[in-house]
């Protein structure tokens, strides 16, 4: 024994829908027209002209390959400061144990350190440039992702669900990144 029940509804098409654009361009394409049926995820609506994005897309991917570059070059330049260092170090202690036995003057002994503490230094800043590396490929990294989120951006549809009814805008129209009316 089971209840069976029925349950009438009317659904009824939205006549206008409202969406916001991600990027600010030129109306490139159109591929809705009144009465078009779309699918939430599916149906693309319209696209702004995206050559500005790919552009920006190639710039920052460009950024990001010569920051990735400059990270290198900061690495190596770590390890050239210390062997420099290594060998500073090891004059300095030489002469410093020759002073001691009063076989070098000092003069000569202070010349050792400081080659020696400028060597120690050289090592902190080029440390602080792979820092400094590493936090720039960060940044190119993020620029090229928003990058690739705004050519995204170039074509619009994808939370929307409706049947258009009527489209504000024609190929060719400016479209600014606002809520826009179809």
């Amino acid at each position: 024994f089971f209840y069976k029940i029925i349950l009438l509804s009317t659904l009824k098409a939205s006549d206008y829908a409202i969406t916001c654009a991600r990027a600010t361009g030129n109306l490139d394409e159109v591929w809705v027209v009144k009465g078009t049926p779309t699918v939430k995820g599916e149906t693309k609506l319209f696209q702004i002209d995206k050559e500005n994005a790919e552009r920006s897309v190639i710039v920052a991917d460009q950024d990001l390959n010569v920051a990735k570059s400059s990270l290198d070059v900061a690495r190596a330049n770590l390890e050239q400061v210390k062997a420099d260092f290594h060998v500073d170090e090891l004059n300095y202690e030489r002469y410093k144990v020759l002073l001691e036995k009063a076989v070098v003057p000092i003069e000569q002994y202070q010349d050792y350190e400081a080659s020696y503490l400028k060597s120690k230094a050289n090592v902190a800043v080029a440390e602080a440039n792979i820092k400094l590396s590493e936090d720039k490929v960060k940044q190119a990294e993020a620029a090229l992702g928003i990058a690739k989120k705004k050519l995204e951006g170039t074509v619009f549809g994808k939370q929307v669900i409706l049947a258009i009814d009527k489209f504000a805008g024609a190929a060719g129209a400016h479209f600014d990144p606002e809520c826009s009316e179809f």
